[in-house]
């Protein structure tokens, strides 16, 4: 394989691995939070990209990007 060809194989790789889905809970890394639905206590839960999971992490605060939005209830 030559230079260009490990060069490319390697980005490609970090693009796949900062696009692997992450389940967050209460939409902010380390943060905590519940809604009460049904009596119960439910926790929102984002499904994003992995690199977006880190970017948040970083700045403490939630991006409006991800996969999907649901709440959990137990």
């Amino acid at each position: 394989m030559t230079t260009r060809g490990r060069q490319t194989a390697a980005l490609f790789g970090v693009l796949v691995a900062i696009a692997l889905p992450k389940q967050v809970p209460c939409e902010i890394p380390g943060d905590t939070c519940e809604v009460i639905r049904d009596h119960r206590a439910c926790q929102p839960t984002d499904v994003e990209p992995l690199g977006v999971y880190a970017i948040e992490w970083m700045l403490h605060r939630d991006l409006p990007i991800a996969y999907s939005h649901r709440v959990q209830c137990p």
